[in-house]
């Protein structure tokens, strides 16, 4: 266990019944990466083993599709003209990492928020890019922008731990409201 500390995850105990625990944080190897969830996706995987539809035993822990954070080894900043990206990326480096900036600030132009001395302390090593692709990045963003896809009308619905069992209940089609392509479940 890591210093006592514990986490809360949902818990699909039997069909339909889902409750929160509290469990122990693991002890991490050196291989091991600690993330802390900040989402996670419910598809329909999960709305099926919900119903019972898709055997597969209980108890269990949920989803399957999580999005969160951990202290990166390596972290990269290509924003360009986002001053406050720089500290966060010092933020987000662990101790001995490496932060490596390929965005330009803009001359002159100062980082809020950024203290060199986490770099000291942190142990930090950073490097600097030039030559980022930025037809890459154009092409995405006109995609994104040209109206050709509907990304906006995506069904979607963000849910607490509490309200996990509401959001699947609809997902499943069991409770009136408009089914999302995808969940979010957030602690």
């Amino acid at each position: 266990m890591c210093d006592g500390a514990v986490a809360r995850a949902l818990v699909l105990e039997s069909p339909r019944h889902l409750v929160v625990r509290e469990f122990p944080v693991p002890m991490l190897g050196d291989d091991d990466a600690l993330v802390r969830v900040a989402a996670c996706a419910l598809c329909g995987t999960d709305h099926e083993q919900y119903t019972g539809e898709l055997a597969g035993g209980f108890a269990f822990v949920p989803g399957h599709e999580t999005v969160g954070t951990i202290a990166a080894d390596v972290v990269v900043d290509v924003t360009a003209k986002a001053p406050a990206a720089f500290a966060q990326t010092i933020a987000l480096a662990r101790p001995a990492g490496t932060v490596v900036v390929a965005g330009t600030r803009g001359l002159g132009i100062d980082a809020p928020g950024f203290s060199p001395d986490m770099v000291v302390f942190k142990e930090l090593r950073i490097l600097g890019a030039l030559g980022v692709d930025v037809t890459a990045y154009r092409a995405a963003v006109e995609l994104l922008a040209s109206g050709r896809y509907p990304f906006e009308s995506l069904p979607r619905r963000c849910a607490g731990l509490d309200e996990a069992d509401d959001l699947l209940a609809v997902m499943a089609g069991e409770r009136d409201g408009a089914a999302p392509v995808h969940g979010v479940i957030t602690p």
